[in-house]
């Protein structure tokens, strides 16, 4: 991890007001898992409740569930992981990694929600992604 993100993570956590770090608390065990794994992670709560994972080239991955994450862990139907080269709706590419939100037409119940598997999709889909080298 560069100093360079160190700092970018600090300074976007000296931000955080009361939302933010109830969200911190509510996913904690997410937040801890992706940076043990050396992917530093922040609340995103622009466009919707979102957990952004910063990678080493500076790509991220946004860690959300149907649309946004919701406050409430209780609520949450299953992980949706995408990997995009900045924190924006208009991304110039997006790469769906991991979704385990269930088609909520055909089902009321919860997709899977282990967090080990949704890390490791992560760090599989780095390995092999074309896109976040600057293509």
């Amino acid at each position: 991890m560069s100093g360079a993100t160190i700092e970018t993570i600090s300074a976007v956590r000296a931000e955080y007001g009361p939302y933010e770090r109830e969200v911190l608390r509510e996913y904690g065990d997410v937040v801890a898992a992706f940076e043990a794994a050396g992917l530093p992670t922040y609340v995103e709560t622009r466009g919707g409740l979102a957990l952004c994972a910063m990678t080493p080239d500076g790509s991220l991955f946004v860690v959300a569930s149907e649309d946004a994450l919701p406050s409430g862990r209780a609520k949450l139907s299953g992980w949706h992981l995408s990997h995009c080269p900045e924190d924006s709706p208009a991304a110039r590419w997006r790469c769906t990694v991991y979704d385990t939100v269930p088609d909520l037409s055909r089902s009321m119940t919860s997709g899977d929600l282990a967090v080990a598997p949704l890390v490791t999709a992560a760090l599989t889909h780095l390995v092999g992604c074309s896109r976040h080298e600057g293509r």
